[in-house]
């Protein structure tokens, strides 16, 4: 029988468990610590192995207010594995919350552990050959943006496109690409001396088919709604194409890369590539 989702989180936590009476870890440590010893000193014995980790959130917040307590959040990475999930790798993230602590002489004291919320990530591997990544930045969680199970669907007409421009060199999909990544690394290469550097980053993407064959599936960050995104290039004539409500746009984000797609009966009829550094880099 089947688990159901509710049942499978429920697994999923009782895999991590966090230590309640341990240790107080100074956050200062933490971004030195190894993960390994990280999970020892937040989590029960019996967790999963973990191999990566990440202090607070990567997003640009701004601090509490003066004598208000801070609430730090040390994200632990389990070891990738095949997913269920044909095409996919996942892993399990424990983010474990530490209790409140205030601030003495700006300096943030050692906390112990409060509570751990799981979820689950997911990196495109293609074929069953090919091994899991171990690194954090090039996983997705669907549930983020809402897009849940047509975040798997879409990465695989992505792929699908993919194969279809190598194999037979054209596409009934319409694409375009725009390239200013290129020239900021140019500028730089040329700016530190470097005038006759002929990688391949350094040159300006100007076709379309070769922009979506090289676009880095395996270091998707972000699956969301195209109709959403800041950075979508979806044109309203693009949208026009799913107006009927029988389709939907997509934005996908890995690294330096995005790509706005409309898709329709499980095709992609618009994928818009960009390449691009972002703000304030």
């Amino acid at each position: 029988m089947l688990l159901t989702a509710l049942a499978l989180q429920a697994v999923a936590h009782a895999a991590f468990e966090v230590r309640k009476n341990g240790p107080g870890v100074s956050i200062y440590d933490a971004y030195k610590m190894p993960p390994e010893q990280l999970a020892e000193a937040l989590l029960k014995p019996g967790h999963p192995a973990i191999d990566a980790a990440m202090v607070n959130r990567m997003v640009l917040l701004p601090p509490p207010p003066p004598g208000a307590p801070h609430i730090n959040v040390i994200r632990l990475y389990a070891t990738a594995k095949p997913s269920s999930e044909a095409g996919f790798c996942e892993r399990k993230v424990a983010a474990v919350y530490l209790n409140p602590v205030v601030p003495i002489d700006r300096l943030i004291p050692p906390a112990a552990a409060n509570h751990v919320e799981v979820e689950t990530v997911y990196q495109w591997m293609g074929s069953k050959q090919e091994k899991c990544s171990g690194g954090i930045e090039s996983y997705f969680d669907p549930t983020y943006s809402l897009v849940n199970e047509q975040a798997f669907e879409v990465i695989r007409m992505f792929r699908n496109l993919q194969d279809q421009i190598i194999e037979y060199g054209s596409s009934v999909t319409e694409i375009s690409v725009i390239d200013t990544a290129a020239e900021e690394w140019r500028r730089s290469a040329i700016n530190n001396g470097d005038h006759d550097n002929k990688d391949d980053d350094l040159i300006t993407l100007t076709d379309p088919k070769e922009a979506v064959v090289l676009f880095p599936l395996k270091q998707i960050g972000w699956v969301g709604d195209g109709t959403r995104a800041a950075g979508s290039l979806l044109t309203p004539g693009d949208m026009e194409l799913i107006a009927d409500g029988a389709g939907r746009a997509f934005y996908l984000s890995a690294g330096i890369w995005s790509a706005s797609l409309i898709t329709k009966n499980s095709k992609i009829l618009v994928a818009r590539i960009s390449r691009a550094i972002p703000a304030p880099f």
